[in-house]
């Protein structure tokens, strides 16, 4: 059943609002999570999904806070997945085939266009989870960019190294909030930032590090962020194209859609799209 909380304890993370509707509900959960303390380990069990009456986000309401959620950074994302080819190394080929496939065939080719179109010219740039490695390819051709990256897997970092795909391997965290471990004095032309606002614990902060980072005249793509998985523990917000939209103009004057970036049809992605396709989003900063 949803309830209705008003000035108590649970707020809205994106305007602070403290009129939301809630329901409490159990998570999928396809790793253990007794691998945690047990006060981390019943919030991930446990979420309290609802949405805000003010300014309409889809959100969990009971977050981990930073503390907890550096603690459960420590543990490497691929030991947090029944996908055995991210815990176990090297993956297996056809699974690197249709990965590749599934997000990034279709990606590249719009992405090829939409630059080409409109003259960009990056000449550094941040991947934000560069996977095995397939948008560090294709941007260096692109744009004989200075590639930098920071990535959750530490076996997706070993396939990258393996295969002597070039880029700047940045320490820190992107998982719930955004930390680089060492000083950088540059600004990037271009962030590419793949399916990680949606885990964050403050989703204003997370947007403002990102901007942090840009120079002037930068850009922000945003891949797999509309997503509408209450059940899954990591994610923080339930984004549809229209709520997304919502929390980027607050912090960005220009908004651009890429059309179409993926393969396949998704019950939790195509319907809460506008064109119920899968879109990349641009943001200027």
């Amino acid at each position: 059943m949803l309830g209705f909380l008003k000035k108590k304890k649970y707020r809205c993370s994106f305007c602070h609002s403290d009129l939301v509707k809630y329901e409490k509900v159990k998570s999928s959960l396809d790793f253990n999570p007794n691998l945690f303390d047990k006060k981390i380990a019943f919030k991930l069990k446990n979420k309290i999904n609802g949405i805000c009456e003010v300014c309409g986000i889809s959100q969990n309401f009971n977050k981990l806070n930073l503390d907890e959620l550096k603690t459960f950074n420590l543990i490497n994302k691929d030991h947090l997945t029944s996908e055995k080819n991210f815990s176990t190394y090297p993956p297996k080929s056809d699974f690197l085939k249709s990965f590749n496939n599934t997000y990034f065939k279709k990606r590249l080719r719009n992405w090829d266009n939409f630059f080409g179109e409109n003259n960009f010219n990056l000449k550094r740039i941040l991947i934000l989870r560069y996977w095995f490695g397939n948008s560090v390819d294709f941007l260096k051709k692109k744009f004989n960019a200075k590639i930098y990256g920071m990535e959750l897997s530490s076996n997706c970092k070993k396939y990258v190294q393996d295969n002597n795909i070039q880029l700047i391997d940045i320490p820190g965290e992107i998982n719930g909030i955004f930390e680089i471990k060492k000083k950088i004095d540059t600004k990037f032309d271009a962030i590419f930032c793949f399916h990680l606002l949606i885990h964050s614990i403050d989703i204003n902060r997370s947007i403002l590090k990102l901007k942090s980072l840009l120079g002037n005249k930068g850009i922000i793509v945003f891949s797999n962020e509309i997503e509408k998985k209450q059940l899954n523990p990591f994610h923080n917000y339930y984004f549809s194209e229209t709520q997304f939209y919502t929390v980027l103009q607050k912090h960005f004057s220009k908004i651009i859609r890429i059309d179409d970036c993926q393969s396949a049809y998704v019950n939790h992605v195509n319907p809460f799209t506008i064109k119920n396709d899968i879109p990349d989003i641009v943001v200027f900063n």
